[in-house]
């Protein structure tokens, strides 16, 4: 089973100017951890990594678990384009397919 969810988010002028890719990442993936671990995730891992969305890549995050008793995979991308920053985020159980999801995207 996959999923793909897709959120878009206005951000400050003043904030769009300022923050990069990375700084969003950095600041989804602090909290991240424990936040999964009260859900009941173990054996966890996350690494900052650079994520290809289509033809382009990203900073994003990929995350490893087990959850209720099943491989958990998610991959998530933030990409910056003025104002708005869009989240992208593939989740899969018992395989990681989250870079061949991710593969399918493209520019409009």
């Amino acid at each position: 089973m996959t999923n793909v969810s897709i959120l878009f988010q206005k951000i400050s002028a003043f904030y769009g100017t300022l923050l990069t890719e990375e700084d969003i990442v950095d600041a989804n993936i602090a909290d991240l951890p424990e936040m999964l671990a009260q859900l009941g995730h173990t054996d966890l891992a996350i690494e900052k990594a650079t994520i290809r969305l289509g033809e382009d890549e990203h900073v994003g995050f990929a995350a490893s678990s087990t959850y209720m008793g099943l491989p958990f995979y998610q991959a998530q991308v933030s990409v910056l384009c003025g104002d708005y920053v869009a989240f992208v985020c593939v989740t899969s159980f018992l395989a990681d397919n989250t870079d061949e999801v991710l593969a399918n995207f493209y520019a409009l």
